[in-house]
């Protein structure tokens, strides 16, 4: 079972348009990630995302098999 899970993420920003179409992630236990990109391709949204500050617009995240919005305020 992966530990984070994201699945077809996309988000827009209503003046800067689209930042993240379609992502796909899967980390297993013990893997070390790290994202790289140019300024403003969407590395800090997605990082936001993954622990819960922002919303994707489409698409799901999960942790360990259970979406993160049903983990909001445990």
């Amino acid at each position: 079972m992966n530990l984070l899970s994201v699945t077809g993420v996309s988000h827009d920003y209503p003046h800067h348009g689209r930042v993240l179409h379609a992502i796909h992630l899967a980390i297993a236990p013990g893997e070390t990630v790290a994202l790289l990109g140019r300024s403003g391709c969407g590395k800090s949204t997605l990082a936001r995302m993954l622990v819960g500050l922002e919303t994707p617009q489409h698409g799901d995240i999960a942790w360990r098999g259970t979406p993160l919005t049903a983990l909001k305020g445990e």
